[in-house]
């Protein structure tokens, strides 16, 4: 058996490959790590930006319909009591407090008479207006706060009430209004679609019915009476409104009419 033994060059040459072949290798890690560390700070950087758009009203109420009126006046009377303003523009609250005005600059004290003879007690009149000015700082303040807060619920209202909503507050001069013709036009755009949702319910309940169009039926007079029932009408309130349906169901099928009374109690 021959020995072939490495000559000094070729020992050299093996070397540096391997040392190349170790840098790039060490080069792509790297550029790896960097990769995985943008991620990972664009994705905090994300969050932090959901969490940050959460925590100013960003997740809205959307009025596009009588029925979201309640969870959307919600949703506004929150944002306003937040800024300090809802005392200002409660549609359910008829005194409410005039809009607040900028105050009063104090007026500067006189350190002269009438006849060009100095004023007495200098140092007493400067910390009076000292204390005036004070006051009418702060006092501008919170003017400026709650001009702040009535002109971001003013744009939230934009932003989040439907082009037949903004129709109804086309005269309003400011937020106080907005809400009161807002309120006044849905409670009368109730009464219509309570009347309506009503005459289609006796239509129903006096509906003959048969098997085959027993599933159709079933579905348009839950929807009905899911309806009313959120707008308060009288005329579904109580379960023997119910009952007389389910008694007309269980005509043509008993099966169809226990399992709706099943779903009705464990609602």
């Amino acid at each position: 058996m021959t020995l072939v033994h490495s000559t000094p060059t070729r020992r050299a040459t093996v070397l540096l490959a391997a040392q190349r072949h170790h840098t790039r290798l060490n080069k792509h890690l790297l550029n790896c790590h960097i990769a995985d560390l943008h991620l990972h700070i664009s994705t905090f950087a994300f969050q932090s930006q959901l969490l940050k758009m959460a925590s100013k009203d960003e997740i809205y109420v959307i009025l596009t319909k009588i029925e979201d009126w309640l969870s959307w006046i919600s949703f506004v009377r929150g944002a306003a009591i937040r800024r300090g303003v809802w005392n200002y523009i409660n549609p359910d609250q008829n005194d409410l407090e005039a809009y607040p005005e900028p105050p009063v600059p104090p007026v500067c004290p006189i350190l002269e008479k009438e006849d060009g003879s100095p004023v007495e007690n200098i140092a007493e009149l400067t910390e009076q207006s000292a204390v005036k000015i004070a006051n009418y700082n702060a006092d501008l303040q919170e003017f400026k706060d709650k001009e702040k807060g009535l002109d971001y619920i003013d744009d939230l209202i934009d932003r989040t009430t439907a082009r037949r909503m903004k129709t109804y507050m086309m005269t309003a001069t400011n937020v106080q209004e907005m809400l009161k013709l807002l309120k006044t036009h849905l409670r009368a755009d109730k009464e219509i679609l309570i009347m309506t949702l009503e005459i289609r319910w006796d239509a129903l309940r006096n509906q003959s019915l048969c098997r085959s169009k027993l599933s159709a039926w079933v579905y348009e007079i839950q929807e009905t009476y899911a309806q009313l029932n959120e707008l308060d009408s009288t005329l579904v309130r109580g379960w023997k409104r119910y009952a007389d349906v389910i008694d007309k169901i269980g005509t043509v099928s008993r099966v169809t009419a226990s399992n709706i009374e099943h779903s009705f109690n464990a609602g």
